[in-house]
């Protein structure tokens, strides 16, 4: 009998180690993606073309190797979810309704939400704090090296971003940075994110020597884990040099806006006010001023060709970029082709598909441009027509029903921010919390001018460290419920 007892206690033990493994399998998946989502078209381009199934395979064997464990503490689901199964459901009703086959509707939903997934991995995983440092300190890691990449490649090489890829570019879009992201708006947006958690940090951090933190990002790490002034100025300066060289507007825009909400939620200093100051002064100021005319261009031949064959500053392309966001001009060509031309389609289809919209992956997205759905021949849009608008997509395609779905789930996700930082007592929680209220409105910026939501490497960020901070905050009760517990025993 107790060799008996002895072998199920040494299954048990076994089977905790097992799942132990299987919970440090999912770690390494992510940790993955979160080196590959920022440079993904770079390796599907320059690498090998498959590897744009990477982010695809690396959640669904995270889902896979945490079913057994997520289906037990799969209830009660955190409100988020029900939000998502919702707009799931309201989705696929939609998408039935108008004759979207199952397969492309369930594409336009991966398109949503593929990395929410990962939430609902993270949230229920048994916490491993010292992953969830690395995690983070990764995602720093990446960045600082993408921008010290793109940054010495345009001052030392004059690149703003492999040849294919500028050559690529419109006449109105020269002279933008790309990096190792593709796309300006979409390495703005990156940037935006990451330097947010720069400044985030930089305002709950102490340079004392005596002091150290409970999370000190590896970019701004010096001998034992003490904050390094000389490192983290060098590092502000390159992601501000970066992201104004993108001349990506709506970035810009949210960058400000995320900064406002780092100093309401965070500036206990004055002395440290100067940052968020500099910051929002550098997003704002270049709308109004002719910065961008004097910005060098660190290019032997600094012209771009427009389709007369004639040479033009790539110093005034800029500036007119910037100038015209608020010109008449610019207001009359947006009534005709733009945003708010689009805005007036979409308002048109919502009129007419008002409850359930028009199935998902049919309208403005890159799901759209294969859509089986005739949305496009109906209203005489261009197949690869842009929304360009992630809320009017989304009401778009999925109705007021989906729209008010999506925006509960969001509302949501908000709400539960605030809670999380007010309640909480350590210190990474709250400074995690704090990232990801400034991340929440300034995406929420450009939500309104891109579809922003559908980028994996922001969608990725957003909702895996959204996913950590649920993890870290149920420990955080747990223990202290299981101190309270102990109390009431003794």
């Amino acid at each position: 009998m107790e060799n008996v007892k002895g072998g199920t206690r040494s299954v048990k033990s076994t089977m905790l180690r097992m799942w132990t493994y299987y919970e440090a399998i999912i770690y390494i998946l992510v940790a993955t993606l979160t080196i590959y989502t920022p440079v993904r078209f770079f390796l599907i381009d320059y690498v090998a073309s498959p590897l744009r199934f990477y982010s695809d395979l690396a959640v669904f064997l995270a889902v896979l190797l945490a079913l057994p464990v997520v289906w037990r503490r799969i209830f009660p689901l955190h409100p988020a979810e029900w939000f998502f199964l919702a707009f799931t459901l309201i989705g696929l009703i939609s998408s039935f309704i108008n004759g979207i086959p199952l397969f492309h509707a369930l594409g336009g939903l991966r398109g949503y939400f593929l990395f929410f997934f990962l939430t609902v991995v993270l949230y229920r995983l048994a916490l491993d704090r010292a992953w969830v440092v690395r995690l983070l300190q990764l995602a720093m890691g990446v960045a600082v090296f993408l921008v010290l990449t793109s940054v010495f490649g345009l001052i030392l090489f004059g690149s703003y971003g492999p040849s294919a890829w500028v050559e690529a570019l419109s006449l109105t879009n020269k002279g933008r940075l790309l990096g190792l992201l593709k796309n300006p708006n979409g390495y703005g947006a990156y940037l935006m994110m990451m330097l947010l958690v720069v400044i985030a940090w930089y305002l709950q951090a102490s340079f004392g020597r005596r002091q150290k933190q409970a999370f000190v990002p590896v970019f701004a790490a010096g001998g034992q884990g003490l904050a390094s002034p000389a490192v983290f100025g060098l590092c502000l300066f390159a992601f501000l040099f970066a992201l104004m060289y993108t001349f990506s507007r709506s970035s810009w825009l949210g960058m400000a806006f995320g900064t406002v909400t780092l100093a309401v939620l965070s500036l206990r200093q004055w002395r440290k006010a100067w940052l968020p100051v500099l910051v929002v002064a550098l997003m704002i100021v270049p709308f109004f001023f002719p910065v961008a005319k004097y910005m060098p261009t660190f290019e032997n031949a600094p012209f771009a060709r427009d389709g007369g064959g004639v040479d033009q500053s790539l110093a005034e392309l800029r500036q007119e970029r910037l100038e015209e966001t608020f010109s008449d001009d610019t207001l009359l060509l947006s009534q005709g082709s733009g945003r708010l031309f689009r805005l007036q389609i979409g308002a048109q289809i919502i009129r007419e598909h008002f409850w359930f919209g028009t199935g998902l992956a049919t309208f403005g997205g890159s799901g759209a441009m294969n859509s089986p759905y005739n949305i496009h021949e109906e209203y005489g849009l261009q197949p690869d027509f842009p929304a360009d608008n992630q809320y009017l997509r989304v009401w778009v395609e999925t109705g007021t029903l989906g729209f008010a779905a999506y925006m509960g789930m969001l509302l949501t996700v908000v709400a539960s921010l605030f809670r999380i930082r007010r309640r909480s007592r350590d210190g990474l929680t709250r400074w995690l919390a704090t990232v990801l209220l400034a991340w929440a409105l300034g995406m929420g910026v450009l939500n309104v001018l891109a579809n922003m939501m559908e980028v994996q490497q922001l969608s990725f960020l957003l909702w895996t460290w959204y996913g950590l901070l649920l993890a870290l905050d149920r420990y955080e009760r747990e223990r202290a419920v299981a101190g309270s517990a102990g109390t009431a025993g003794r």
